[in-house]
């Protein structure tokens, strides 16, 4: 599921303008702040700076509906999980 999920954020990735990408995935960082686990996340450091400054994360934020990850805690544990995922892979990857 991941590599799809991936597969559709790179395909996607080109037909939206980075900056307007990066202005979402800031405005979505703010509105997850309300949840526990993501403030968990943002104040360690590594992981502040992988979603600050990884395109994959950044995009992966920034195209998330908040408002029905609000609505949905299926989802919102889903997308919670998909998130430590991409940091992990951002973490592990050979350089």
């Amino acid at each position: 599921m991941e590599f799809i999920t991936g597969l559709i954020a790179d395909s996607l990735g080109s037909l939206f303008p980075t900056s307007q990408i990066h202005k979402n995935a800031k405005k979505n960082m703010e509105l997850l702040m309300k949840y526990e686990w993501f403030k968990v996340l943002y104040e360690d450091q590594g992981c502040r700076e992988i979603m600050e400054k990884s395109d994959s994360v950044r995009f992966f934020l920034g195209s998330a509906d908040i408002g029905e990850l609000n609505q949905n805690t299926r989802k919102r544990a889903f997308f919670h999980e998909s998130l430590i995922n991409k940091i992990n892979e951002q973490i592990y990857a050979p350089l």
